[in-house]
């Protein structure tokens, strides 16, 4: 089972899940609010894609964190998408 090794991995890797969930929760949140303000083929379209982009940060982060509790085994695929 590959371990997280070192203080700073350990360090960058709970900042990088801190800011993916900081990033997610600002696409989430305020995509209602920019869809209610304009209204519009095009302005709805980006929505909807920054709706899409904040889930997939948030899946990011959840799989981070799955990551710093169990370790790396098994985990390469989300670990060269990050």
């Amino acid at each position: 089972m590959l371990k997280i090794k070192g203080k700073i991995n350990l360090i960058l890797l709970v900042f990088n899940i801190f800011c993916l969930l900081y990033y997610s929760i600002q696409l989430l949140a305020f995509t209602d609010e920019f869809v209610s303000s304009n209204i519009g083929f095009f302005n709805h379209a980006v929505a909807g894609l920054s709706e899409i982009i904040g889930i997939i940060f948030f899946c990011f982060a959840i799989g981070l964190s799955i990551i710093v509790f169990r370790g790396a085994n098994n985990q390469l695929p989300l670990l060269t998408t990050v």
